[in-house]
């Protein structure tokens, strides 16, 4: 099932998807772990991270080390798909990174 699919049927409404650049800044982790082999063998940036947005932010659904390398290449956004409800929805996920103090990317640990 795509993560589209996926989200229409836990919430029970359409989703739409759109391409954008994402600033980096604004992007809010929903883990709090990355391995350091994930993000190291990562060299160029090809595919688009998975975000719902949510107050202004991007929260990752998909993406992380591809995230943390893009910051850590010095870059200022990175392509993002982004999921959009078609009415106002309080994620769950939303919940979660707040409830782990997740805020931004640097809030993220690398591990072995």
């Amino acid at each position: 099932m795509t993560l589209l699919k996926y989200y229409e049927a836990l919430y029970g409404v359409a989703f739409t998807i759109k391409k954008e650049d994402v600033l980096l800044r604004d992007i809010v982790p929903t883990q709090s772990q990355t391995r350091k082999r994930q993000v190291e063998t990562i060299v160029e940036l090809l595919v688009p991270v998975a975000c719902v947005e949510y107050e202004g932010k991007f929260y990752i659904l998909d993406g992380h080390a591809r995230s943390l390398r893009a910051m850590q290449m010095g870059l200022n956004s990175i392509e993002a798909m982004i999921l959009s409800p078609g009415t106002r929805i309080d994620f769950g996920i939303v919940k979660t990174a707040r409830e782990m103090n997740l805020s931004n990317l640097r809030d993220i640990k690398i591990v072995e």
